[in-house]
Parts: structure tokens; C-alpha cells; sequence
């Protein structure tokens, strides 16, 4: 591979929808160091609420907060979720 060639990929994180489910995929903390390789990481509006994680967070950690789930599995190339994915 030609150095400054990488493939990046960009990670969307939805909202988790099931019931009392508190968990997120990513913290603040793991989305600054996936950033800090370059890696562009999308969190859906929300998505770390129930976790104690607040979009002021992530966005302070290198995330693009989105306002919707659909713009958010526009963009993403790949989602990180506990439970698997929803038709909601």
C-alpha cells in the first residue's frame, strides 16, 4: 500500500432501540482514538444518552453528531450496534 493511501472507513453508531437497553457501542473515549487514525466516526443523535455519554461528548471527541437514524445509514460504511439491527 502507497503510505497516505489508507482506506478509511466511516463508523456510524445508532441509537439503541430495544427496551432498557442502556448500553452504546462506543464511548467518547474510543471514538477520540479511532478519530485520531483518521477513521470518521458518525453517532446518531441520543445514541449515548441511556449510557451517561452526551452528544456534547462525542462531538468534543472528534464524532459528527446526526440529527436521524437515515442520515446516519447514508453515510455510515459500516454500524456498530449491541443488538442486531431493527426494522425501527
Amino acid at each position: 500500500m502507497v503510505p497516505g493511501s489508507e482506506v478509511l472507513v466511516i463508523i456510524g453508531v445508532p441509537k439503541e432501540r430495544a427496551a432498557r437497553e442502556r448500553r452504546v457501542a462506543l464511548i467518547p473515549e474510543t471514538v477520540k482514538r479511532l478519530v485520531a487514525h483518521k477513521h470518521p466516526v458518525l453517532i446518531e443523535s441520543g445514541a449515548g444518552a441511556a449510557a451517561a455519554a452526551s452528544d456534547a461528548e462525542y462531538a468534543a471527541a472528534g464524532a459528527r453528531v446526526v440529527a436521524t437514524r437515515e442520515e446516519l445509514f447514508a453515510q455510515a460504511q459500516v454500524l456498530l450496534k449491541i443488538q442486531p439491527p431493527s426494522d425501527e
